[in-house]
């Protein structure tokens, strides 16, 4: 205000110029302590997201880890008792490979004695045979005798007939000795018979015996091996149950410390379920900080002071003014009809990831609309981004720095190539569904990068359509 007039007319002149300054001083101030205060709740939410991430990962895997320890406890409780059978049915086979050992002892034994006794029984067969032959020998002989004694027999009655009456005695006598010779040739020729069929039953006996002999003491020896083989497994079995006992108790003893690991990972998981809880306040803090600023913005930003962001939003401000009129005329020149662009019909267009979209006027903001874009972000070095985004976040062309014809390179493209996507992440949303003079965000990029967004609406014949988004880095503002 210029200074002239009367004494009080200047003093009041130069009270309100003093107020103006301390005004205008106070705004950039508070522009300077907001836009302070929204860089630092940025990197603060980074790390603090970034905080609440770690956390929750760590929650879900010690969740995880806590549930195969608990599933490894129990699985070594189930080896445990398994063991614990194991090793009471290798003391059943210990008691059994006992039982078993003495009764092939005992076996052994009988065998043994059977052997022992087929032996006896066989020199008592050969010594029957050999008095058999013998008997037969002494038979043979008293057949002879008969023979002869039938011979003398023959002779008396001979020398009796030729004594007549004289001899007659004598021939009573020799026909008596003759009698008593048959009978005894008789009796001789019956014990002969009978002897030979002893001994003939007596050499099948031997040769039985012989054979049985020879099958007992097989026998014998195949009940010593598995007397021996029943020893060997008998100390097997109880190497076994001594081994198997060990693992039992080792098996107890690391049930016991999963479980202590369980219960520490129960207690570990309970904290970073914690801190996950208290990151997420404390980013909800950093959120509510970040709209504290905003207000700050808000609340100065009606206030032109010749700041930074006020040149700014002059930027944004015509910016969005080209857009409305370069809408208006081509509605009313019949490019496009209100329909068509109010339209949010978004068609996905085929074969691309991250998906893109087109829509009933997507063509025409590329013949447009991207010239505006292109302009402004040319006349206006310091600015990231100029783009046109209706009120669902949908981009119909972006810079041509970020149209870049696809390669088929995932990685690559979403670089080169961020036009016809639908944007919904939280500054997004807001920005395009932004209603106020002005919306001012300050957000991070993946790259870690600072960003000013500031949004103005874009209003076609009194409906919202939408809003026009610049970025510029906050660098220039805080040193």
């Amino acid at each position: 205000m210029a200074v002239s007039g009367s004494d009080e007319i200047k003093q009041l002149a130069m009270g309100i110029n003093t107020l103006i300054a301390w005004l205008r001083s106070m705004i950039t101030t508070l522009y300077d302590q907001g836009e302070h205060v929204a860089v630092k709740v940025c990197e603060m939410a980074r790390t603090t997201r970034g905080a609440v991430v770690t956390a929750a990962t760590q929650k879900e895997e010690s969740v995880a880890v806590a549930v195969a320890a608990e599933e490894m406890a129990s699985t070594l409780n189930g080896v445990a008792n398994n063991t614990h059978n194991a090793a009471e049915l290798a003391s059943s086979v210990d008691q059994a490979a006992n039982s078993g050992m003495n009764a092939v002892e005992t076996a052994c034994q009988c065998m043994e004695g059977i052997r022992e006794s087929v032996e006896v029984t066989r020199g008592t067969v050969e010594r029957l045979t050999s008095s058999s032959e013998k008997i037969g020998e002494i038979a043979g002989l008293i057949e002879d005798i008969a023979d002869q004694t039938n011979l003398l027999a023959l002779n008396a009655a001979i020398e009796a007939a030729r004594a007549g009456e004289h001899g007659r005695g004598f021939a009573v006598v020799a026909d008596e000795v003759k009698n008593l010779s048959a009978k005894t040739a008789a009796s001789t020729r019956e014990i002969a018979s009978i002897i030979g069929a002893i001994r003939q039953e007596s050499q099948q006996a031997l040769a039985a015996m012989h054979e049985e002999y020879a099958r007992v003491a097989d026998g014998v020896s195949t009940a010593r091996e598995a007397r021996d083989r029943l020893a060997r497994i008998l100390g097997l079995a109880g190497e076994s149950t001594d081994m198997i006992n060990q693992i039992a108790t080792a098996t107890e003893e690391q049930s016991v410390v999963t479980s202590e690991i369980t219960e520490k990972i129960q207690r570990i998981s309970n904290m970073a379920q914690e801190v996950n809880s208290q990151m997420i306040v404390t980013d909800d803090t950093l959120l509510q900080l970040s709209e504290v600023a905003e207000q700050i913005f808000s609340s100065v930003g009606y206030f032109s002071v010749g700041t930074y962001h006020d040149e700014k939003r002059a930027v944004a401000t015509q910016f969005r003014d080209q857009v409305v009129v370069a809408l208006e005329n081509a509605l009313e020149n019949g490019m496009i009809g209100m329909d068509q662009l109010f339209s949010r019909n978004y068609t996905p267009i085929p074969n691309t990831d991250p998906q893109k979209y087109t829509t009933a006027y997507d063509a025409l903001f590329e013949r447009i609309i991207s010239p505006i874009q292109e302009e402004v972000f040319a006349a206006n070095p310091g600015l990231a981004t100029a783009t046109c985004f209706d009120d669902r976040g949908y981009l119909p062309c972006h810079l041509l720095k970020f149209s870049k014809p696809l390669t088929g390179n995932k990685e690559l493209d979403r670089v080169q190539n961020r036009t016809k996507l639908i944007f919904d992440d939280r500054t997004s949303v807001r920005a395009c569904k932004n209603t106020a003079p002005f919306l001012l965000q300050t957000f991070m990029r993946v790259s870690g990068e600072i960003i000013i967004d500031l949004a103005c609406p874009v209003v076609i014949h009194g409906r919202h359509w939408g809003n026009v988004r610049i970025g510029y880095s906050p660098r220039e503002v805080i040193k």
